[in-house]
């Protein structure tokens, strides 16, 4: 099933809870230039001193995104990604796209916006049936 960005962007905030301990998040992350500011944005420890705004912005730049991403698909006969359903929580989804974005140092360069189309693609792919 095609997922929703509504569903989509509630998935991708809820990282920032579980996510495991990165670096303290500076002011420049909050630039999100880059799939390395917004993982540690979402990845923010929950002591971190801007964990608050981090999680708030990774939530919002999230719901950007999916809701982006969604109309696109829209637009395409099989979409750019699909989530099972029923989809992951959003916890869940926000710590395998910092898990994602963590595991390959090289996804840190890609534009925000890239990183998490990139990520929602490679775990969510669309497969084509054949009735």
């Amino acid at each position: 099933m095609r997922f929703f960005a509504p569903r989509l962007a509630a998935l991708l905030l809820l990282t920032a809870a579980i996510a495991p301990a990165q670096a303290a998040v500076t002011e420049d992350n909050f630039s999100a230039k880059s799939t390395g500011d917004l993982v540690a944005l979402c990845g923010a420890a929950k002591d971190d001193p801007a964990f608050t705004q981090a999680a708030n912005f990774c939530h919002g730049y999230a719901v950007a995104i999916a809701q982006a991403a969604g109309a696109h698909s829209g637009r395409t006969k099989h979409g750019m990604f699909c989530v099972p359903s029923p989809g992951p929580t959003l916890n869940d989804a926000i710590a395998a796209f910092v898990a994602w974005g963590a595991a390959d140092p090289t996804r840190a360069a890609l534009p925000a916006p890239t990183g998490v189309t990139r990520f929602l693609v490679s775990t969510y792919p669309c497969t084509t049936s054949k009735h």
